[in-house]
């Protein structure tokens, strides 16, 4: 008699278990399938973004890889950059002027607000006379007169005003690195509108200097070495030696040190 009372009562525990296993499997797929749902949503989401994202950096990489690259149209290059560039004189004596190049800058990629400057090197200028004029000669020819408005020795690098000078100016790059195609362009032993190319060699830790292979010559100090894009990476400054082939160039981004005030971005 017990037998048959137990029984009924053991299998409606086991069918209550079951049922509260299946019950339990169902809530967990439901829990799992909600939240690959609000997963998936939320990815759907982000798409746009990552999106975004993913294009900008491609969009980085391709400047910096454009910018690296001999340009496909060097005349074209040659012809964006010389009209930024002048050649600069001075009358430090009597019988000696003192001559080299600069070149036009907007420094704003560079999170300053200065706007356009003429960027030379100190060693161009340090011996005008405080009082006399800096002469700026543009690429058509056309004589302006100019000022040093800041010096820095240190990085061999100042800055002129010349306010009546129609010139367009260049964006710096800091972007850079051993084997980019560089060109210089400037006026060496007063020859103006003069071009040489290359690729950096060495970019010493530490120094703020760029050694490349590009043809520089007295005069040539204080112009601008661009990249393929023809943005400004540095300023052509002193040969390596007198038979080696080699120069040196300022990093553009020394200007910050003292000259210009730039954000730290």
């Amino acid at each position: 008699m017990l037998l048959f009372v137990a029984l009924p009562i053991l299998a409606f525990i086991l069918i209550s278990e079951v049922v509260n296993v299946v019950q339990r499997s169902l809530n967990s797929d439901s829990l799992e399938r909600k939240m690959a749902t609000e997963a998936a949503k939320q990815g759907l989401q982000n798409l746009p973004q990552l999106g975004a994202d993913a294009e900008e950096a491609a969009g980085a990489a391709e400047s910096a890889r454009a910018s690296a690259s001999p340009p496909a149209d060097l005349p074209r290059l040659i012809a964006m950059v010389l009209p930024s560039t002048v050649l600069l004189e001075c009358q430090e004596s009597a019988e000696t002027v003192s001559q080299g190049s600069g070149f036009a800058l907007d420094p704003s990629a560079l999170g300053s607000s200065a706007g356009t400057v003429i960027v030379t090197n100190w060693h161009v200028v340090k011996d005008c006379p405080m009082a006399a004029p800096v002469f700026v000669t543009t690429s058509d020819r056309e004589s302006h007169e100019g000022s040093v408005v800041g010096m820095d020795e240190d990085a061999d690098l100042a800055i002129i005003s010349a306010p009546t000078a129609p010139l367009t100016p260049l964006s710096p790059q800091t972007r850079k690195q051993q084997g980019d195609w560089v060109m210089a362009a400037g006026n060496p032993q007063g020859i103006t509108g003069t071009t040489t190319t290359g690729t950096i060699a060495n970019l010493p830790p530490g120094t703020g200097e760029i050694l490349s292979d590009v043809l520089i010559a007295p005069g040539s100090s204080g112009g601008p070495l661009v990249n393929g894009a023809g943005a400004v990476i540095g300023v052509t400054s002193a040969v390596l030696s007198d038979s080696d082939g080699f120069s040196m160039s300022r990093d553009i981004t020394l200007l910050c040190q003292t000259l210009l005030i730039c954000s730290e971005s």
